[in-house]
């Protein structure tokens, strides 16, 4: 499946002004046929940005050029974007444009159209599908429609998909939408999916194609599980499916989904560029133990031509795996277990956020590892990270902590998202003991207010940290501070830039706990006996 996506087509030499929507800071704008000066994002206060400001509001502007085929795309991303409705204006050079808006984190979809064991024939009732999901799990509760355009763009049928268990929806509730419609004659189409969802939106355009070609599959299957090192544990299912017909050496692509007796599904596809090859799919160990109870059904295989829908069936059989020996990874990070503020000094106050997570891996040894706090609208918060870590065969608990002036000093409140999870063994390894997660767990929920900095200025925190740390710190950083809110009387610009740095600075010594020589940082003046 693949990240939903806002997605506008811009005919050749035409100029285009639109609206989108960002839901989560992470955000990434593409444009493709596209030259820099030929794209202006309007942020949701309206203010207009290109190449030359895009940096001042937090934003990266890249303009590449591919090559090979001389394919111009500007790229605009931000981790700390507005959330809100923009607009955009793209003008396109002499091939036809497209400009993309994809979103991290984001739900996940897969599109299909067709009508069961056939392509979407003339004058034939054919489905218009989507499968919408979040994290793995249905995404309900979904608003979506589907446009039905000619090769001019011209809409002749607007449709609204259900996932309601009346036909044509095969079964409620499990976030696969669907709706049919009717095309008299062959030829090229297109379907436009717009997509609303928890506050996410998506526009999606898919091709479509109607004659009256045959669909190649049979219905039946062959089942095999695989065992790659021979130590009677299951690595993957492997699904291969009979042909009706003979295929040509066009790309071909196979989909099949597995959806086990509470609605759960998985799904793997692969791409067959070769007659001679079958068409197979392998559901690798990870995902057959996201599966509960039996029966798993195969409730979907689906079959392309390059780009375009062949036909599909559903619900053509089931599979029976035990799940006792099918093979568990050779590390898994399972997800947060606990959290707490830790308040160091007993003032009300947390110093730190301790989150605690369950790693179980194969092999024991020391391990490193680096995670990212992040807040409830995706905005980076903190980090943490260890470089060495003992982690025994099986079950780990290993325990994050993050400043409680990170949190406070962003102003975020929870539940945080522990994401960006990088684990590695420190020793050389045959077993795949490393892994990066994008998402681990959420936390609990806290305000802002629980933790130390919350509404404090820079000056606040530098003696807030000094006071905390040994002697030596603390006399650098008092001393330091003292010359530097004395310049911002006379040279404030100077001052402000050194302020900055002092924070970090005191900041980075919060974190490490490390004490410098007597006689100061590399640099420095000799300031300790002037401080207060």
């Amino acid at each position: 499946m693949l990240p939903l996506v806002q997605s506008f087509h811009i005919p050749s030499g035409a100029v285009v002004q639109d609206n989108f929507h960002v839901e989560n800071r992470s955000v990434n704008m593409m444009a493709v046929n596209v030259e820099s000066n030929g794209l202006t994002i309007l942020l949701p206060d309206g203010t207009a940005i290109d190449e030359s400001n895009a940096a001042s509001y937090a934003f990266t502007w890249t303009n590449s050029e591919n090559p090979s085929n001389g394919v111009n795309t500007v790229s605009v991303t931000s981790e700390d974007a507005p959330v809100g409705d923009y607009g955009f204006i793209v003008s396109s050079d002499s091939n036809a444009s497209v400009f993309s808006v994809t979103e991290t984190p984001s739900p996940s979809f897969s599109t299909f159209i067709g009508s069961e064991q056939s392509t979407a024939e003339p004058g034939r009732y054919f489905a218009i599908a989507m499968a919408l999901t979040n994290s793995g799990s249905p995404a309900l509760g979904a608003t979506i429609s589907a446009e039905i355009l000619d090769d001019d763009g011209l809409v002749l049928d607007t449709l609204q998909l259900a996932d309601d268990g009346t036909a044509p929806d095969s079964r409620q509730n499990d976030g696969v939408y669907t709706a049919v419609s009717a095309v008299a004659q062959e030829g090229k189409y297109s379907v436009r999916y717009v997509v609303e969802w928890s506050g996410h939106k998506g526009r999606v355009v898919k091709p479509l194609r109607v004659s009256s070609s045959t669909f190649g599959l049979t219905g039946e299957f062959d089942s095999e599980t695989v065992d790659v090192n021979g130590n009677g544990l299951v690595d993957s299912l492997k699904l291969t499916f009979i042909e009706s017909q003979e295929r040509d050496n066009a790309e071909h692509t196979i989909t099949a989904r597995l959806t086990d007796a509470d609605g759960q599904t998985i799904d793997a596809a692969r791409a067959v560029y070769s007659s001679n090859e079958p068409l197979s799919v392998e559901f690798s160990a990870e995902s057959l133990k996201k599966l509960g109870e039996h029966p798993w059904t195969i409730s979907f295989v689906g079959l392309m031509r390059i780009a375009e829908p062949l036909g599909y069936l559903t619900d053509i059989g089931t599979v029976n795996v035990d799940p006792s020996v099918i093979e568990s990874p050779a590390l898994t990070v399972t997800g947060v277990i606990s959290d707490r503020g830790i308040d160091e000094n007993d003032d009300g106050i947390f110093e730190k956020l301790e989150v605690s997570v369950e790693i179980i891996t194969r092999e024991a040894g020391y391990y490193g590892l680096s995670t990212d706090l992040r807040g409830s609208e995706n905005e980076l918060v903190s980090d943490d990270g260890k470089a060495s870590i003992y982690l025994s065969t099986g079950s780990n608990t290993v325990t994050l902590s993050f400043l409680g002036s990170d949190i406070g000093g962003v102003g975020a409140s929870g539940p945080f998202k522990v994401t960006n999870f990088l684990i590695y063994p420190n020793f050389n390894s045959g077993e795949n003991v490393a892994g990066l997660m994008d998402y681990v767990g959420d936390t609990s929920g806290y305000s802002c207010s629980q933790f130390v900095g919350c509404g404090s200025d820079m000056q606040a925190e530098i003696r807030r940290i000094a006071l905390a740390l040994c002697t030596v710190h603390k006399k650098q950083l008092l001393a330091k501070l003292k010359q530097i809110e004395g310049m911002a009387r006379g040279k404030p610009e100077v001052a402000d830039h050194q302020m900055q740095g002092l924070y970090t600075r005191a900041k980075a010594l919060e974190k490490s706990g490390s004490c410098p020589p007597a006689t100061g940082w590399k640099g420095d003046r000799p300031l300790v006996k002037n401080a207060d």
